[in-house]
Parts: structure tokens; C-alpha cells; sequence
């Protein structure tokens, strides 16, 4: 179980890497007995790698297949054409023995608009590509919760729960803290609190069942907090040796919040979102130790990222 730093793309990407076969299983429907991970890049304007690709020996018919596929929390208007740049890579690549199979598997909490096809169809230059796109909004919930892993059993919180939402997270709870022992849980916790922002109704939700089974979701233990406040308390400490030790030592703390909070930020609303409201210039502005306290613990209350702009701009 790798920690959870970065934003939601990378969040998903790491849990993926970890539970290969049951993801393929979960989301395809194919059952494999072994899974090699292949690291591919697309060497296009801007280097972009996929964000799973792995060859898999299926349980059934004992044949390898290639498994491609792409996360997003977005709906991207080309999604289509990139599938199909991608499929054309990674046979460029890897040949045209194996099978391919492609999906994309979208979490967004936005309706999908996401084309799933290219159609090219004249006399001279005829195409018909598809690929899977997968809702999770439109999943069944169970189909989750059947899973022993809680890399897999967490994401349905993000199904189609419906009026089921309490019972849902209440369920993956339950089940986390039954692996209190492991030194894995917490961030298991911190996983569900980050994927918790990509709904609006969850993170209330979610909030609350963890309060009834005694559960603290604390921002100061994520990863990237914790990260950024020891950064800060290195430089803390070299700045008091040359200017007085208690004072360099406030000034780490301001720096580690700092780096802490905007971390925080880019986790729960998304790296681009943060960058393009210039979040990051107005809480480096901040120069008092009580105001960065309170927007710690707004940032972890907080359901929308206007908020935090609007304590910024006050």
C-alpha cells in the first residue's frame, strides 16, 4: 500500500498500480491469473503516459491480453481521439500479436459527456473505433463492496448509491476499521476523505458515519501536510541559527502549513483548479500563524474550493 500525495488523477493511479487483477475483474469482467505492469509513455507535444497498461494471463482460456486504461474526473471534449492515439501507440509499440482491450473509467462528479467512438466512413478511408467507457456513477454500488480489497471496496462510495449513500459509506467504514491493526488504514481513511470531494453530497456524509464509529479525518495527517511541515521546520531551523532560534522556528512552521495547505488543496479540488484561481500566491501572502490555522481547518471542512477563495480574498 503506497501513501496517497498528488491530486485525484494521481490518487487513482497509484491505488490501481496495487490491485491490477482486481480491477481488471471489477471493471471488465475479465478474470486474469497474472498481470505485468508496462510503463509507456506517448512521445507527442507534451510526453503524457498512460495511466495503466499491463499484459494479463486470463484465468479461462489461459491467453494474454493487453489491458489499457485511462482515469479521469473530468470530461475531456477529445477523450475519443486520444484513446485512439493511445491504441495506435501502444501497437506501434508493443506489436499487433496480443489482444487489446481499452476503457476509460470516469469518476467525475459531472454528467459524462464522453464520446466513446471515432467513425471515419468515406469511399477511400473507412474507421470504426470504439472503446469502454465506464460511469461509475451508474454502477452498482455491491459490486465494490464484494471486493476483499480497499483500494476497491472504497469506490463505492462513488456508485450509483442512491438512497443507499449512509448505508454504502457506513459499509466501507466498517470494513476499514477492521483493519485498524495495519499500519496501511489511515491512509485508506485519507483515500476515502480525498475521493470524498468528487461528490457533492458525500463529503457531508461521510463526515458524519465517521464521527458515529469514532473515526477523526485530520487533515495534519496527510501525507503531503506532514511533508511540507517538517520541509518547513528544516528550514525553520537553519533560519534560527543564523537569526534566533525561536524565531526561525515560527517561521518553518508558517512555511510547512503553507506548503501543507496548498498540498491539501490540490488533493481535494484538483491541481489545475488550484493554479488557475492563483490559490497558491494568496496563501504564500499570509504572514500570520493564527490566520493559516483557521484556513488549515477550513480546507478540511470545505465542499467547494470557492470558499477557500473567498477567505483569501477577505
Amino acid at each position: 500500500m503506497v501513501k496517497f500525495v498528488g491530486d485525484y488523477d494521481s490518487l487513482l493511479k497509484q491505488m490501481f498500480m496495487t490491485v491490477g487483477s482486481s480491477i481488471i475483474r471489477v471493471f471488465l469482467g475479465v478474470s486474469v491469473r497474472e498481470v505485468h505492469l508496462i510503463p509507456l509513455e506517448m512521445p507527442i507535444v507534451e510526453t503524457r503516459a498512460v495511466d495503466f497498461l499491463c499484459e494479463v494471463t486470463t484465468t479461462e482460456t489461459n491467453t494474454n491480453v493487453l489491458v489499457h486504461l485511462e482515469f479521469q474526473v473530468t470530461n475531456h471534449p477529445k477523450m475519443h481521439l486520444r484513446m485512439l492515439g493511445y491504441f495506435y501507440h501502444i501497437r506501434n509499440t508493443l506489436g499487433e500479436t496480443l489482444p487489446l482491450i481499452q476503457a476509460v473509467i470516469y469518476f467525475g462528479k459531472e454528467p459524462m459527456t464522453m464520446k466513446d467512438h471515432v467513425v471515419n466512413d468515406t469511399s477511400l478511408t473507412h474507421l470504426q473505433y470504439r472503446y469502454a467507457i465506464i460511469d461509475l456513477s451508474r454502477e452498482d454500488p455491491q459490486k465494490y463492496l464484494d471486493a476483499e480489497e480497499p483500494e476497491v471496496f472504497i469506490l463505492a462510495v462513488l456508485a450509483n448509491t442512491g438512497n443507499n449513500l449512509p448505508y454504502v459509506v457506513r459499509e466501507v467504514l466498517t470494513r476499514l476499521v477492521k483493519r485498524r491493526t495495519s499500519p496501511a488504514w489511515e491512509q485508506y481513511l485519507l483515500a476515502l476523505d480525498v475521493l470524498s470531494g468528487l461528490r457533492e453530497d458525500l463529503a457531508e456524509t461521510l463526515k458524519k458515519e465517521a464521527e458515529n464509529l469514532g473515526i477523526t479525518l485530520d487533515i495534519k495527517k496527510l501525507p503531503s501536510y506532514q511533508l511540507g511541515k517538517e520541509e518547513g521546520m528544516k528550514e525553520g531551523m537553519k533560519e534560527g541559527m543564523k537569526e534566533g532560534m525561536k524565531e526561525g522556528m515560527k517561521e518553518g512552521m508558517k512555511e510547512g502549513m503553507k506548503e501543507g495547505i496548498l498540498m491539501a488543496l490540490e488533493i481535494k479540488f484538483g491541481k489545475e483548479e488550484i493554479q488557475k484561481r492563483e490559490l497558491g500566491r494568496a496563501i504564500q501572502a499570509i504572514d500570520d500563524l493564527g490566520r493559516l490555522e483557521r484556513l488549515k481547518d477550513l480546507v478540511q471542512r470545505a465542499r467547494h474550493v470557492d470558499e477557500i477563495e473567498a477567505f483569501l480574498s477577505g
